[in-house]
């Protein structure tokens, strides 16, 4: 799903519109992963709807609970840090220069990390972006 609209509220209208439609189906039809990607160029407009602090609620539920990865992707900001302010861990959460070397690099990452996620056995750390990812997706940031 591609929503383009802030942030806070694109992550808690796919969040619960995404969670709505795997409650109603039974178990063995729900997939075994479920990752949301965040993709943001940092120029987010404010929510009214869905401020940060319910966001921040909504994501550790779907963490915590459902067992959800969510990997946010930043340019041109501190991702880790306003990833962290809206729930997400800031392991998994990696800034990336609005460029094509930077945005190649960030898909790589988060195609790398997705992989990871998916293979990793039920119960395993969460993991998150490597040095390496990081470099790639923000050259010259270190």
């Amino acid at each position: 799903m591609r929503l383009r609209e802030p942030p806070g509220r694109a992550v808690g209208r796919l969040v619960t519109d995404v969670g709505a439609e795997l409650a109603k189906r039974p178990e063995h039809e729900r997939p075994g992963t479920v990752i949301v990607v965040v993709l943001t160029d940092g120029h987010e407009n404010s929510s009214k709807e869905w401020t940060h602090t319910a966001v921040k609620s909504l994501i550790t539920q779907q963490q915590d609970v459902h067992s959800w990865n969510f990997l946010f992707l930043g340019a041109n900001m501190d991702a880790v840090a306003i990833g962290t302010g809206m729930g997400f861990d800031p392991n998994n959460s990696i800034t990336y220069a609005a460029a094509p070397q930077g945005v190649s690099g960030v898909f790589r990452a988060a195609s790398a990390s997705s992989a990871r996620l998916q293979t990793a056995p039920p119960g395993a750390p969460r993991g998150g972006f490597t040095a390496a990812e990081r470099e790639q997706s923000n050259p010259g940031s270190a």
